[in-house]
């Protein structure tokens, strides 16, 4: 029972489905992470820019039953600077997950998210849509495990505040690679690498544009 406890807070720490059986208990787990990452971002005209390394912080909360799972994390308000250039980034997620077998998982959600450039329009834009993807998971030992994950919102609806550009077709991808750690039955830490890919086409403009976010993920997932 003491291990079956250990890959339940596992498995929730990795966000995936965890080898143990299905049970009627329902398992909660809240996590701190800590997302160091930059943007780099180029257009179709040959614009491009890459910012200085943000400190992003996410917060999550999980409940598990049986081989169910829902969750909602969110990236909290950051910045990122690159000379006089400065842009925002903050976004909210809520998923539902089945877990298909003892490694594996299907997941899909709704998100919604901000850029925000206030370097000289302080124009804002808002996109939100469905994702649909698939996590894994793989005990590597007694106490340690990896993860994996990856999914991808093909259409997401925009708008924004202002008539200086006009957005549509805007397109979001993550994948995220790390490693676990559990020092006891509630509390993980975790170490990974996340990627996200945005793409849209700037209608004002007339030129496709692509925003990648990439860098180290760490931090802390209790469960109670």
């Amino acid at each position: 029972m003491k291990k079956n406890k250990l890959l339940i807070a596992l498995a929730i720490a990795s966000f995936t489905s965890g080898a143990f059986a299905a049970d009627d208990e329902i398992n909660y787990s809240f996590s701190v992470k800590n997302w160091n990452n930059k943007i780099n971002a180029t257009t179709t005209t040959g614009g491009s820019i890459t910012t200085q390394a943000a400190n992003a912080p996410v917060i999550g909360f999980t409940a598990r039953k049986g081989d169910y799972f829902v969750s909602t994390s969110s990236l909290l308000d950051s910045s990122y600077r690159s000379g006089t250039v400065w842009l925002g980034r903050k976004d909210f997620d809520v998923t539902l997950g089945y877990r298909y077998n003892s490694n594996i998982s299907f997941i899909g959600g709704y998100k919604s998210l901000t850029f925000r450039d206030g370097s000289y329009t302080n124009y804002q834009e808002y996109h939100k849509g469905i994702y649909l993807g698939v996590a894994g998971f793989h005990m590597v030992g007694d106490k340690t495990f990896l993860y994996g994950n990856y999914w991808n919102a093909p259409k997401m609806s925009s708008s924004g505040t202002s008539q200086v550009d006009t957005v549509n077709s805007f397109k979001l991808s993550n994948y995220e690679l790390g490693t676990g750690y559990a020092t006891s039955n509630s509390t993980q830490f975790t170490l990974g690498y996340r990627n996200q890919v945005a793409k849209d086409y700037n209608v004002t403009r007339s030129q496709s544009e692509k925003f990648t976010l990439s860098g180290i993920i760490f931090g802390m997932n209790v469960n109670f």
